[in-house]
């Protein structure tokens, strides 16, 4: 059963032991597959080990995936940019604090729609976090607009990072047909 989508409020979702479990294992794969192919985690330094953010991404995506589609499908490994997290040409963007903003960079698809989803978790807590927050979305194209550009950290690596009062409100959400 799909769940009713309405107004700006964001979609709170608490994930099963068994999504989280799942999440879990669909992380450290992903975090062993890009290791073993050499990936680099990039130029940002975080207390977040390269593993806890996969985990973390997985356990949003799955939480995604419940809000817009009622129910969770399968996570993917080693898809980059060529799958989209969720079905209906949708990126998540998971956060780990309630207030961030959605981060969106340059080498994003601006045909696909970008998600934020937020958890309230710590890189020291080895307990992942089960309850998120679906808050909103925005299209490649109209994130990637140089009003959202900040380079947080001063890396040298700007990205967009879209303020969660100019995010559309899920019930918006337009989806794709991948078909096509």
């Amino acid at each position: 059963m799909q769940p009713e989508i309405t107004g700006h409020e964001p979609i709170a979702v608490t994930l099963t032991d068994s999504q989280v479990l799942y999440g879990c294992q669909m992380g450290k794969a992903r975090n062993d597959s890009a290791v073993a192919a050499g990936k680099s985690p990039g130029k940002v330094q975080s207390a977040w080990s390269w593993e806890q953010t996969h985990i973390i991404g997985c356990l949003g995506e799955l939480a995604c995936m419940t809000a817009v589609h009622g129910e969770p499908q399968e996570l993917t490994i080693d898809t980059y940019k060529a799958a989209y997290d969720v079905s209906g040409c949708i990126e998540v963007r998971t956060r780990c604090r309630d207030d961030y903003d959605l981060k969106v960079t340059g080498r994003d698809d601006p045909d696909q729609s970008f998600v934020l989803v937020t958890c309230t978790s710590l890189p020291t807590n080895w307990i992942p976090p089960r309850e998120f927050k679906v808050v909103g979305w925005m299209n490649g194209w109209q994130a990637q607009d140089t009003q959202y550009t900040k380079d947080y950290g001063n890396y040298g690596s700007p990205a967009f990072f879209v303020p969660q009062s100019d995010l559309h409100p899920m019930n918006e959400l337009e989806l794709c047909d991948e078909d096509e």
